[in-house]
């Protein structure tokens, strides 16, 4: 295992003539490496080392004879090493953003939600979020790093084996802790005696974003066409599911025929399509007339979307009820439920499940066993009046979203904040606000709220 301090990136050819010059590693992030082969000439020093010996080596990529042009596929060799005794000559002076603490790792967290917290012998502690934003400007005093030491002792952790994978699946959720030893420790299996630990790394990563703050910001304000929905021999609520049902019974005998299917193949009139947005799967649909175009029934909103290819024209469900895409809006609140709950509610509203409470049942198991999720595919919400903020009173610059109201709510902001890169779509009232996003602001750090 070899913890890197410092890199530098090089493209050579196999008699180590550089190829490609110029420094690359600007977004590089010095890590804990674990290296599986080192060469001949190197074997005889790399067996003698010792933990916390500093080294000097070249990490090769060897290319693999079976998939030469797989880079994924190389295999790391550790070359030319050399052990380094005295003030230590790095690549970079100042060091690279992603390695500036050379101090040291003292223990690693990986979690569940793919972030991680790292602290180093310095007090410096480094969380990295489940967007992979980095905040490493916390450190901790050296009181509060040997309080930290002694829970590790209360816990026992160093009687736990260590545990070992295989290097191509990369490290796993758990704790690594750098002391009399390297010990990496998975959460698997252990999650009930490594639970107070975790707590403490949790703390950690709130203690690592103590001095950022959450601003709430939006782009800019359509208004919404909103029209009641006219068909009453066909719901909206349920379509998507009821759709699927009445395609599948046409020209064949079923026990349970569904209802009303024969209205499914009714046509609309021109007027009424002309009226529709236009359902293009993986198409830029920006400038259709109709984008804002939705429909309301029984107090709920709905995107009704129309196929805009069919071939034959002639065929059973062109300008029908079968050529319709429909998708619920769902309250921006959906995001505090339970994942069970939540996959519950937005099948149901689809017409996949039922009311009735031994369906629930059922689904609340599946969701646990399997691992299953329901995604609003739509990719817009309702923004509700529970929230703390109103869209539209959204300065340009956005808004500070208070820690009180964060922590109510804080399951929708987190939902969010999952697209900052383009933000999402919501609705308040008759508008809908684009490009919402939640981005967590580090004062003294370069904002990234901007939409790209």
């Amino acid at each position: 295992m070899v913890e890197m301090l410092d890199m530098r990136t090089r493209l050579v050819d196999r008699n180590l003539r550089t190829v490609a010059d110029g420094d690359v590693d600007d977004d590089a992030i010095c890590d804990i490496r674990r290296i599986e082969r080192v060469d001949l000439a190197s074997k005889a020093i790399a067996s003698s080392l010792r933990f916390n010996d500093i080294i000097f080596g070249l990490m090769m990529m060897n290319q693999n004879a079976e998939r030469p042009d797989n880079f994924i596929a190389s295999t790391t060799v550790l070359t030319a090493v050399r052990r380094v005794s005295g003030p230590v000559r790095y690549f970079h002076t100042p060091a690279l953003k992603g390695c500036a603490n050379r101090s040291g790792r003292v223990l690693e967290y990986r979690g569940e939600a793919n972030d991680a917290v790292t602290v180093f012998n310095d007090g410096r502690i480094v969380y990295r979020d489940a967007q992979f934003r980095r905040f490493e400007q916390e450190r901790l005093t050296a009181g509060e790093l040997s309080d930290l030491m002694r829970a590790f002792a209360s816990a026992n952790f160093d009687a736990l084996p260590a545990d070992v994978g295989r290097p191509e699946h990369g490290p796993r959720p758990g704790i690594t802790l750098v002391a009399a030893r390297y010990q990496d420790v998975w959460l698997a299996g252990k999650a009930e005696r490594l639970a107070p630990l975790v707590a403490r790394m949790n703390d950690l990563a709130t203690h690592a974003t103590s001095h950022t703050y959450f601003l709430l910001k939006r782009g800019r304000q359509q208004p919404l066409t909103i029209l009641p929905w006219p068909y009453r021999q066909i719901r909206l609520g349920g379509f998507s599911g009821y759709k699927d049902r009445a395609r599948m019974q046409r020209g064949a005998y079923v026990d349970n025929p569904v209802p009303n299917a024969r209205a499914m193949e009714e046509r609309f009139p021109a007027a009424f399509v002309s009226r529709l947005p236009v359902y293009t799967p993986m198409a830029d649909t920006s400038n259709d007339p109709n984008r804002y175009v939705y429909f309301s029934e029984g107090g709920a909103l709905y995107r009704v979307r129309i196929t805009s290819g069919c071939t034959p024209p002639d065929a059973f469900y062109c300008g029908t009820f079968y050529a319709l895409e429909v998708d619920p809006v769902p309250d921006i609140d959906i995001e505090l439920l339970t994942a069970a709950e939540r996959t519950y509610r937005l099948l149901r509203a689809n017409g996949r499940v039922g009311d009735s409470e031994t369906e629930r049942l059922d689904l609340f198991a599946n969701v646990t066993r399997l691992g299953l999720r329901a995604e609003n595919r739509l990719g817009t919400y309702v923004w509700t009046g529970a929230m703390g903020l109103r869209l539209a009173d959204l300065p340009p610059n956005g808004a500070t979203i208070e820690r009180e109201e964060y922590e109510r709510h804080k399951a929708v902001y987190v939902a969010i904040q999952r697209y900052q890169e383009h933000g999402i779509d919501l609705i308040e009232g008759d508008v809908i606000f684009e490009h919402v996003r939640v981005c967590q602001i580090e004062p003294g750090v370069a904002e990234t709220c901007e939409v790209k």
